[in-house]
């Protein structure tokens, strides 16, 4: 699976985990923007990688540093006015951003360290879905054009028996019968 995918995976499944009462984590393709699809359960969260800078780290390894975007979508009915009945209720989507916060915060994995909130806005413009924007940091490893990264280490032959030989002990001439491989020393 390709770096960003498995980042992907550990991040939804940190928040699907972590966050009580979240119903839906998807990645955002811009959902929210259009009233026809919002046929998912909620409270969801939605999130993409946003703009990053890239530093060759050498071998073909760079290091960026990234920004995820993160937004929660709590559905409310509810009246947030001084003096409303139900304020407690209206209010707490923040406790649900608090919960989306706190699972994230600090939290790394595969090919990514530690994510660091920077910045976070209300969005005014979804009727009864209340939705804010997290924004976090973070620097993501991409190895993926690296060739050697695939390499895989393996146990020494235990039945390969290495004899040193000294120069001057060496067989002067071909065939080498029954000696193997000879690899002067010193």
């Amino acid at each position: 699976m390709s770096i960003r995918g498995t980042i992907f995976k550990e991040i939804q499944n940190r928040l699907m985990t972590a966050v009580p009462g979240i119903q839906w984590a998807d990645k955002d393709r811009g959902q929210l923007e259009d009233p026809s699809n919002h046929v998912f359960p909620r409270p969801a969260v939605f999130f993409s990688f946003g703009l990053g800078q890239y530093e060759n780290n050498g071998g073909n390894i760079l290091l960026g540093e990234k920004t995820l975007r993160v937004r929660t979508c709590v559905e409310n009915y509810t009246s947030s006015h001084h003096g409303s009945v139900n304020i407690d209720q209206a209010l707490a989507f923040f406790d649900f951003n608090e919960a989306v916060q706190k699972a994230l915060q600090g939290f790394s994995g595969t090919n990514f360290g530690n994510l660091s909130l920077i910045a976070d806005e209300d969005d005014l413009d979804h009727t009864n879905l209340i939705v804010t924007l997290l924004e976090f940091s973070f620097t993501l490893t991409d190895d993926s054009a690296n060739s050697g990264k695939d390499l895989q280490l393996v146990d020494p032959d235990p039945k390969l028996v290495v004899n040193k030989t000294k120069v001057e002990d060496m067989p002067q001439e071909p065939p080498f019968t029954g000696v193997g491989l000879v690899i002067p020393v010193g």
